[in-house]
Formats: structure tokens, C-alpha cells, sequence
């Protein structure tokens, strides 16, 4: 099980896309998380407003600031699922609706879920408190068989109150586009995160680079190159596509088999690989000190 977290530097797109994406393909069950300080996009996005903006990051702020810890029971309460009616089968409200184990959510079937975030840029000072301890709980989410997919959106290289969930992360994900100013904020962003989260052993790091639209102009392992970051995969620039992510936009007939589609899908895969081989070389690491 993992947790990946997903943020992009000053003008880079895709962020929200790429998390929602992969969170949508996700072979196990999977929860999206919207710490996305400048506000949820998902709601009014991908869910088309259906779903009343009661549920996220707020109050579960307001829940862990009122008993001084965040219950496991408060962040299962407010979650959302992923998929609206519109677009795929219905599913129970909450994580595993009425279905849990003594240890957490017993999983059922592969099952994708949402933490909404902030409803507006204002209220982000409202949560700063929240995202180091949030960031404890959904690594246990593992015991229930649950994987996190966090949606950080723009990520400063100043002062950060979210880095509690890039320090326990498996992967860490930095979205670029190919263009010129993109790349640049990128490349600073990449040498802050580098700094702070690269290990000595290259196969250990969680830091990765995904290029949404490659060759616009740009190619993908030259941008990976001067960032200094593994190249995880590149996302197509497929805009109509991405509206069916970002705005709502009623999928095609051809909208399985798109181009973004495809590259999410290998995407997802990769991740997956990626985390499974640096916790095998975390446990090798720990095994070979113990003898």
C-alpha cells in the first residue's frame, strides 16, 4: 500500500488531473486527498457540483482542533465517493459505508474515495494544524488495505505547512509542462525538494517527475535531466480529454482509449513500481544493518 503525493510549481499544469487520474485507476481501494491550499477543484470539477460541499478538509479541522487528536472515525466521516452517479455506479457515502474492521476499513472491491478540500483559497490558515497529523493517519490506512493519493496543487519552495505528508510519502510527484516558464519554476522547485528529501542512494528516493504534453516544446528526459528527478512517465496533452477531469465534460465514445487515458494508465503502473521497489530496498537496507 502507499501514499503518493502529487504538487507542481508556479504555472505548471495538470496537478489536479494527474491525481484524479490515477486515483480513478487505481487497481486497490484508493482515497484522493484535496490539500490543495488554494481550494478543491474536484467538487465543482469532475463531481459537476451534484455533491454538497458540507464534507473535506475543514471540518475535519474543526474536529481534530476540538479533541486535540484526529480520530481515524472523523476522516472516515468525511469522505465522499469519487465517482457521481453521472459517471459510474453509485457508491455508499463515507469510506466504506457501513463496512469496517477493528483496525480500520475492511475493503470490499477496488473503490475510490475523496477528501474534499478547502472550499476557497481564505480558509487554508483554518487547517494549517491539520496536514502533519493527517499525514500520520493515512499511512495506517494501510491496515485496511487502502492506498492515499494527495493532491497538493502548487507547492512553495518558502514556507510550507505540508511537508508532515512529502516526509512520509512513497512517491512524490512533480507535475511539469514542457514550456519554458514551466520548466524553470519546476527546476527550483525540484532543487528545494532535492535538498530536503533525496537520499544518498538513488533507488530510496520518493522523488519523481511526470511531463504533462512532452515536446510542446521541450522533450521529457531533458526537462527530467535538468531537474535533477527520475522520470516516472509523461502525461499526453489531450485537452479534451483533461475537461472531463477538470471541468466535467461528458466523456466521448472514444474517451476510454484517449491519449491521456492511456498514459495515465501507464502511469499508474510505474508508481506502483516505483514504491514497491524502494520499500524493497528500505527493508534490504534495514536487513542488511541488522546483520
Amino acid at each position: 500500500m502507499a501514499l503518493i503525493t502529487v504538487l507542481s510549481a508556479k504555472g505548471a499544469p495538470g496537478c489536479t488531473t494527474t491525481a484524479l487520474g490515477l486515483t480513478l485507476r487505481w487497481p486497490t481501494p484508493a482515497l484522493l486527498v484535496e490539500a490543495d491550499v488554494a481550494g478543491s477543484a474536484i467538487l465543482a470539477g469532475y463531481l459537476r457540483g451534484e455533491l454538497h460541499q458540507d464534507h473535506g478538509v475543514l471540518p475535519l479541522a474543526v474536529a481534530q482542533a476540538h479533541t486535540r487528536r484526529l480520530e481515524m472515525t472523523d476522516l472516515w466521516d468525511q469522505t465522499l465517493p469519487l465517482a457521481p452517479p453521472s459517471h459510474d455506479q453509485p457508491a455508499p457515502r463515507g469510506l466504506f459505508g457501513a463496512t469496517s474492521g477493528a483496525s480500520g476499513p475492511v475493503a470490499q472491491s477496488p473503490v475510490q474515495y475523496l477528501l474534499p478540500g478547502i472550499p476557497h483559497a481564505t480558509q487554508s490558515a483554518a487547517v494549517r494544524s491539520l496536514w502533519g497529523e493527517l499525514a500520520s493517519t493515512l499511512q495506517t490506512l494501510e491496515e485496511g488495505g487502502m492506498d492515499a493519493i494527495v493532491d497538493l496543487g502548487r507547492f512553495s519552495v518558502g514556507e510550507e505547512d505540508r511537508h508532515g505528508l512529502l516526509a512520509r510519502s512513497d512517491q512524490i510527484v512533480v507535475v511539469t509542462g514542457s514550456r519554458l516558464p514551466q520548466i524553470h519554476a519546476t527546476k527550483t522547485l525540484a532543487e528545494h525538494l532535492r535538498a530536503r528529501y533525496a537520499p544518498a542512494a538513488a533507488e530510496m528516493s520518493p522523488l519523481a517527475i511526470v511531463v504533462v504534453g512532452p515536446g510542446r516544446p521541450f522533450d521529457a528526459g531533458e526537462i527530467a535531466q535538468l531537474c535533477g528527478l527520475p522520470l516516472a512517465g509523461t502525461l499526453a496533452w489531450d485537452p479534451s480529454s483533461a475537461e472531463v477531469y477538470s471541468c466535467g465534460a461528458r466523456p466521448g465514445r472514444k474517451f476510454a482509449g484517449a491519449a491521456l487515458n492511456r498514459s495515465l494508465t501507464a502511469l499508474t503502473d510505474t508508481l506502483r513500481s516505483r514504491v514497491g521497489t524502494r520499500r524493497a530496498h528500505l527493508v534490504g537496507t534495514r536487513t542488511g544493518g541488522d546483520e
